[in-house]
């Protein structure tokens, strides 16, 4: 056994973890550290926040649209002619 208090611990947390925490962790300090990655990392958690909005608003939408008659309406569209809008 080690001397050290807790060594057994952070082997379990060690163990336990993915490697995607290791490189969450060292992604999160390259952040904190460095002002041009941490604006850069704010302006990409905006644009994510703003194509969530616009993908809710896109399936609204598409909910809106009568799906089964759509076909018969485009038919009867494209028999009418070029004149009907």
């Amino acid at each position: 056994m080690s001397g050290r208090k807790g060594a057994g611990k952070d082997w379990a947390d060690i163990l336990a973890a993915g490697p995607e925490d290791g490189r969450r962790r060292a992604m999160d300090t390259n952040v904190e550290k460095n002002p041009g990655r941490r604006a850069e990392s704010e302006a990409i958690e905006r644009l994510l926040r703003e194509t969530e909005t616009v993908r809710a608003e896109i399936r609204q939408a598409a909910d809106s649209v009568d799906w089964d008659a759509l076909p018969a309406r485009i038919a009867d569209r494209a028999a009418a002619g070029p004149n009907r809008a």
